[in-house]
């Protein structure tokens, strides 16, 4: 069902079984202009931004649970963040500080690398 009182320019995604003026309308996202509902078909790969959950949603013949539709970023031509997350053991203390603290700083540096924040 649309809002009761919809958002002047708020768009919408229509719920399965929707019912009202959004009858027939599912997967649809829909639009209030000021004067009535603008429908509109997406197309595979559309993304939405659903502000009241706070989720990326990408439409693939459906729409996504929510989540980053991405497995990496390509920024100026380099990939970036798309490495699997590294755990890094932190640094205890002790008599060997200086070397567990190379040892941290050497596997976060690996890290880095991998997901192409540094080079």
């Amino acid at each position: 069902m649309p809002p009761e009182i919809p958002v002047v320019d708020g768009s919408y995604i229509v719920a399965t079984g929707g019912g009202g003026i959004w009858e027939g309308r599912d997967g649809a996202i829909a639009t209030f202009d000021g004067h009535g509902w603008i429908f509109t078909e997406p197309v595979v790969g559309c993304l939405a931004w659903l502000v009241d959950e706070a989720v990326f949603s990408v439409h693939g013949g459906g729409w996504s649970a929510g989540g980053w539709p991405v497995s990496a970023l390509k920024i100026a031509g380099r990939t970036v963040l798309g490495a699997s997350p590294t755990e890094i053991a932190e640094p205890v203390g002790g008599s060997v500080v200086d070397v567990e603290n190379r040892k941290a700083l050497s596997s976060l540096l690996v890290a880095l690398r991998e997901q192409g924040v540094i080079i």
